[in-house]
Formats: C-alpha cells, structure tokens, sequence
C-alpha cells in the first residue's frame, strides 16, 4: 500500500491543533528554560537522592507492565518471614528525590497535573529524562522510591504499615502479556518466580477473613 504523499503535512496540522487546544484549556505545551536547567543537575541529583533513605536494594523487588512501558513507576515484592508470615512490600517512585519541591520542574507538574497524550504529540508532565530514565524504576539500576511494608500472617491478618523513604533495585521486569513459549522473564528468574509464590499465599490466607467481612468467593490465575 503506497504512503499518501501529504500526510507529513497532515501530522503536522494535527500537531497545530493538539498544541492550540492545550493553549485553550489553559494548559503549557513546553518545558521552560528553567525546567532544561534544572533537567540538567537531575542525573546527580538521581545518584545520591534527597532525604534520609532504608536500603532496600537486597529485596527481590519486581515491576509489571506493558512491554513497552518505559515509566515505570512501581514495584512489588512478597518474601517469606522465618515464622510463616510473608512481607509485602510496594515501591512507588520517588519524583521528588529528583526533581526540588516548588522548582520549575515541580510547577510545570502541579501546572499541567497529567501527560497529555494526542495523535500527533505527546505532552509529558515531567521531562522524558526523568519519567523514563531517572525516576523510573528500570531493571538493575538503583532508584528512591517511597516503600511500603506490611506482613501478613497465617490466618491472613496485617500487621500496620511501615512507610519509609528507601533505595531498591528492580530485579525482574515481569509482563502483563503473555508470554511467548520458551521466553523467560528479563532479569533474575527466582525474583519474579518467588514473589508470584508469595501473592499466591496472600491470597490464600486472605480468603478466610474476607470471607467474613462479606466478601463473595472469588478465582486467582496461576
């Protein structure tokens, strides 16, 4: 099938449009000189981030998410506790390490709120530098994060959360896909294998006091 020889133009027309409508809705279709500036500080800033941080990079942390998810922005892990408990943990990724509270990174954010995304263009929130490389949580690279910590017991019951600020590693970027037969998972295979096992019995134990709370049965993949 032959390529129309005028749809340049027309990308370029519906990138006109998408920019005059987010003009219109009051919102900044580009990053200030201040934003490039402060970008340019962000990979030092990433190296040895902000705040009084746990060092959690020996978990067998993992993420989930659409094979070509650059951003990724969480991470999870379930481990076995020597008395039978399993510890649940979710690492969400920390922007503000990275980027000064109240800086032009941080207004442009608060400005706009969300990523913009149109045929012709998309208008990111924070700059590309930071959402899919310094403050994403990649694979086998360490990264603040904001953690939270919970066991869960035997019988299903969950201790109080233990929030913290804290450094972890991605150790297995699991899919949302299938996946093909013979593939295995990038990374450490046993990360994203033990934490499956670990969400497995969660959900196991968890089924007795749900199911007492009201809640109706319900099934889990394996």
């Amino acid at each position: 099938m032959s390529t129309c020889p005028h749809e340049p133009n027309h990308r370029k027309h519906l990138r006109q449009i998408a920019r005059r409508v987010m003009t219109e809705r009051g919102m900044l279709c580009d990053f200030s000189r201040a934003v490039e500036s402060e970008i340019e500080a962000a990979p030092s800033r990433a190296e040895e981030p902000s705040g009084d941080r746990r060092d959690l990079r020996h978990m067998l942390w993992s993420s989930i998410d659409n094979d070509d998810s650059r951003d990724l922005d969480q991470l999870t892990v379930a481990e076995s506790l020597p008395d039978g408990a399993i510890r649940i943990g979710v690492a969400v990724a920390d922007v503000d390490a990275v980027a000064n509270k109240g800086g032009a990174i941080d207004l442009h954010a608060r400005h706009n709120t969300t990523s913009v995304y149109t045929a012709a263009q998309v208008f990111p929130m924070i700059p590309e530098q930071l959402c899919y490389d310094l403050t994403s949580l990649n694979m086998d690279v360490d990264r603040a994060a904001m953690v939270v910590l919970m066991d869960v017991d035997a019988d299903g019951h969950v201790s109080a959360p233990d929030i913290c600020l804290a450094l972890v590693r991605n150790q297995a970027q699991l899919r949302t896909t299938p996946s093909p037969p013979g593939s295995t998972i990038p990374g450490r295979d046993p990360s994203g294998s033990a934490t499956c096992r670990g969400w497995r019995r969660i959900c196991a134990c968890r089924t007795r006091p749900r199911s007492g709370c009201g809640a109706g049965a319900s099934t889990t993949a394996h």
